[in-house]
């Protein structure tokens, strides 16, 4: 493990435009002690001080307590797709895979979102998968295990699928629950932006 002295040292060789991407998407994986030398060279090098804002943010974790009252406050809002409050909402993982001679793209969404907006993405996955999923090598052995992995996930694995998919929203977005709050609004917000995003 580098020390902190050999970190700070290679740092001072970064651009700034290498700074900033460290402070707005890797923070989170640092080290506190490397913490401190990502913000000094922020103040060093004058750059946007809410940089340190963001990875003071992103760095404070919740409390196990939050989490679990936060978990419950996404379950009871209204479905971030259709707008519906028709119970609770719940995390899913919908994948599609579409393949052409040496082609294969298999593509999984996690969403949070009520079961009647789940069934109509699933549907359509399991859909453009059964018509386009065969058509390459890959493609022949991939299609069948994604369309049995639903089917298994749909029967047995649905409530642990679901508390992985909003634990991982949880964690992801520390930073931006520190800073924009936990209110309902803040939420919807970031749960659109979750449901709008492909891996």
């Amino acid at each position: 493990m580098r020390t902190v002295e050999e970190i700070r040292a290679n740092y001072k060789k970064f651009t700034d435009s290498k700074i900033e991407d460290l402070a707005k998407y890797e923070s989170k994986s640092l080290r506190r002690d490397v913490l401190s030398v990502l913000k000094d060279e922020i103040i060093a090098r004058n750059l946007d001080p809410n940089l340190i804002t963001w990875v003071d943010a992103e760095n404070d974790s919740l409390s196990e307590m939050e989490k679990k009252n936060l978990k419950q406050r996404i379950k009871h809002l209204p479905c971030p797709t259709c707008f519906k409050k028709n119970g609770e909402i719940y995390g899913y993982e919908i994948t599609t895979v579409i393949s052409f001679l040496i082609y294969c793209n298999d593509v999984t969404e996690f969403k949070i979102t009520c079961s009647d907006c789940a069934k109509k993405a699933k549907s359509n996955a399991i859909l453009k998968t059964l018509f386009l999923g065969w058509w390459s090598r890959s493609g022949f052995f991939v299609t069948p295990a994604t369309l049995l992995k639903e089917i298994v996930n749909r029967l047995f694995y649905k409530e642990k699928i679901s508390n992985r998919v909003i634990d991982n929203f949880i964690a992801t977005n520390t930073g931006m629950f520190r800073l924009k709050g936990m209110e309902k609004e803040a939420l919807l917000s970031l749960l659109k932006k979750l449901n709008r995003e492909k891996y």
